[in-house]
């Protein structure tokens, strides 16, 4: 189920969901803030589909949410400001990976093997800017693997498979 903290611990994002199989599989019906403080409970946005991620917080009361079918790969990602519900959408499309820069507000998406859905996107490591919904090819590749990013050296890990290297790739 849906979960987290804003990076200020004053909010929490949950979803509420039903169980529509025997195997365990949830659909979410609504996501919701809960102020910490003054318990307040806000309904921020009908869900999309059979699931749904947090990649990432913008900043205290802004965070990057993306969904996905039971089945399917990670299809479109959306801003959501606390403050003002209701989902803007940054991108629609499928990929496989997705992290998120909090201090530049810079996603990096990792595009291979949706070829099923999405068969004329070339594979590779993609940059998708927040502020515009500008999408760039990063890096072009097939055995390429986002890894996520790294506060602590300030860039985004990437594995390539093919070569058995890692690659740092900076803001």
């Amino acid at each position: 189920i849906l979960m987290d903290w804003s990076p200020d611990d004053q909010t929490i994002i949950y979803a509420t969901a039903e169980q529509v199989s025997d195997n365990g599989f949830n659909a979410l019906l609504t996501v919701w803030a809960v102020d910490i403080e003054s318990g307040e409970t806000k309904s921020l946005y009908p869900a999309r589909a059979g699931k749904e991620s947090i990649y990432g917080w913008i900043d205290s009361c802004t965070f990057i949410v993306g969904a996905y079918g039971f089945e399917s790969p990670h299809w479109g990602l959306s801003r959501v400001n606390i403050a003002q519900p209701g989902l803007q959408s940054l991108m629609e499309g499928y990929f496989d990976i997705a992290d998120l820069n909090p201090a530049t507000g810079t996603i990096l998406l990792q595009i291979n093997g949706v070829f099923f859905w999405e068969p004329n996107i070339p594979k590779g490591i993609y940059r998708l800017d927040t502020q515009n919904g500008r999408i760039e090819m990063e890096i072009a590749g097939e055995n390429l693997s986002l890894r996520g990013w790294l506060t602590e050296i300030n860039a985004f890990t990437i594995y390539d498979n093919g070569t058995d290297q890692v690659i740092f790739l900076s803001p």
